[in-house]
């Protein structure tokens, strides 16, 4: 009985915390051709959501930023996934390249709504932050928290991503990542 109190206890947690789409799963870097990455997204309500539109930028310091956007009609189940990445992710939703989709050090992502509302964001490798280096609080904050640190590399044939503790999980502080053998959609 008490576990399962707790376990609708964290279900509410999960659903009343954060935003209602967050970035729950993601890998930037492998060890071979960095032809694997890939962005998933979890709505972590009860209900569908219209993601027409919305947009993931990646941004950092020297660029090239970038931006990839949803396209029309496509809706968000509840408790669903949408994953963004090469084609060689499994499960993957929208084909956004094939190799170097996103850079390997000091980069946010920020997922925006259609009218380009902030839904959820994060730093990673934000270990390597410093006080000169300041382009993540301009002209609005992409830090959740401290951000994401430690440097990762997925190592090919035992692919790893940063995830979420638990899907959905989102504190307001991006230490609800670590890394997880990866597991997109």
């Amino acid at each position: 009985a008490i576990l399962m109190l707790s376990s609708l206890f964290l279900m509410a947690m999960v659903q009343s915390a954060g935003a209602p789409v967050v970035i729950n799963e993601f890998s930037y870097d492998d060890s071979g051709t960095d032809d694997r990455e890939y962005v998933e997204l979890y709505n972590a309500t009860n209900a569908a959501i219209d993601i027409s539109g919305w947009k993931l930028d990646s941004a950092d310091q020297v660029g090239p930023n970038t931006a990839f956007t949803i396209p029309a009609n496509t809706k968000l189940a509840a408790g669903g996934f949408y994953v963004m990445g090469s084609a060689l992710v499994p499960k993957v939703n929208q084909v956004v390249g094939t190799t170097n989709i996103w850079e390997n050090s000091q980069e946010s992502l920020t997922l925006r709504d259609a009218k380009g509302k902030i839904i959820d964001t994060l730093v990673y490798e934000a270990n390597k932050l410093s006080a000169t280096n300041t382009w993540y609080t301009k002209p609005e904050s992409l830090l959740e928290g401290e951000g994401v640190w430690g440097n990762f590399v997925s190592i090919d044939n035992h692919e790893t991503s940063f995830s979420r503790h638990i899907d959905g999980l989102d504190t307001g502080d991006n230490r609800d990542f670590q890394i997880l053998p990866s597991t997109p959609g």
